[in-house]
């Protein structure tokens, strides 16, 4: 796995980065740039040109290079070749995500009505549902997925695992993108927080029963 592999993520890094270059170069320097909205969608926090515009494409950068590096990180290198599938896809909607959020910042130096914050929340939803597609596909390993001494000290509970969050990150994603439609603005935080939590601490209890069951054996 190298990098020229996630030429569809790096695409999306060079248009954000180039988003950012471009709105640098015409903002003038002592200009205070939106960088934050609320769950009203006001501004809250501002900042300079060079950190609103280049934070999140240098955020990508790094994420890319750490996700190269993995075959050189992970003790077990084999499985993450056979998970190159979904892992790219994963780096692809986290670094969508981040290309939407740019999008935001840029509009909102010039004068335009940001992406609001439902938009956002949709977007993010899209990549809940994106990950939850491909879990099943992830290989035990130290990096991506659901890590804990329950799943990566069994294959067994790794898979299954990785099956039941599989179905319950779609729902999750799904749910969380058609509520960003209908949820006023100041409940975004309660929908997204409302419906990853207990799926999330589900998972993990999920994944210990499954290794108390192993190791308890047939009965």
């Amino acid at each position: 796995m190298t990098l020229v592999k996630f030429k569809f993520a790096w695409a999306l890094v060079a248009l954000t980065l180039s988003s950012g270059v471009i709105a640098f170069l015409l903002t003038e320097p002592e200009t205070q740039v939106p960088v934050h909205w609320n769950i009203y969608g006001e501004v809250d926090n501002w900042a300079e040109p060079a950190f609103a515009f280049f934070l999140l494409p240098g955020i990508q950068v790094l994420i890319m290079l750490i996700f190269a590096a993995l075959p050189l990180l992970e003790p077990r290198k084999d499985n993450i070749t056979k998970s190159r599938k979904a892992i790219h896809a994963i780096i692809l909607g986290t670094v969508g995500v981040m290309t939407v959020a740019q999008s935001a910042i840029v509009a909102g130096a010039f004068g335009y009505d940001p992406i609001g914050p439902n938009s956002v929340i949709a977007a993010v939803g899209v990549l809940i549902a994106v990950m939850g597609n491909y879990m099943s596909k992830l290989k035990s390993n130290f990096f991506i997925g659901v890590r804990n001494p329950w799943t990566l000290s069994s294959d067994t509970v790794w898979r299954k695992t990785h099956r039941r969050a599989a179905k319950l990150f779609i729902v999750a994603g799904g749910l969380i993108f058609l509520g960003s439609f209908f949820v006023p603005g100041p409940y975004l935080a309660a929908l997204l927080l409302g419906t990853i939590l207990p799926i999330t601490f589900y998972v993990i209890f999920y994944s210990w029963r499954l290794w108390q069951h192993e190791k308890a054996g047939p009965k």
